[in-house]
């Protein structure tokens, strides 16, 4: 019995047009509202109207700041410059990356 439960079950999922899919259509048809004859055709269905999709009234503005990335830290100032003045650890979040940048720029300006 559990083996064709399971066949039964893998044959909604692989097959849906053939067995109604993972809805119960033919086997529960008064609770969907439809109308299914012996063979399993739809008779009657009743659609609901698609609502219509909501616009954003506002659009998303992208952040006007440029993000500063790890990537530009190394572009500009090198790993080894980045390690020796974090302590040897490379960044690994934004906060870090900020003031490893800000840490740079101070060490920039003063040599």
């Amino acid at each position: 019995m559990a083996m064709w439960r399971a066949i039964g079950f893998a044959a909604d999922v692989i097959c849906p047009d053939i067995t109604g899919g993972m809805t119960t259509f033919l086997k529960a048809a008064e609770q969907f509202n439809v109308e299914v004859d012996d063979a399993g055709n739809f008779i009657r269905v009743v659609d609901s109207p698609l609502l219509p999709a909501e616009a954003n009234e506002k659009p998303v503005e992208a952040d006007k700041t440029p993000q500063l990335t790890l990537n530009d830290l190394v572009e500009k100032y090198g790993p080894e410059k980045i390690m020796e003045v974090n302590n040897g650890l490379i960044p690994t979040t934004l906060d870090e990356v900020l003031k490893v940048a800000k840490l740079l720029e101070e060490a920039g300006k003063s040599a």
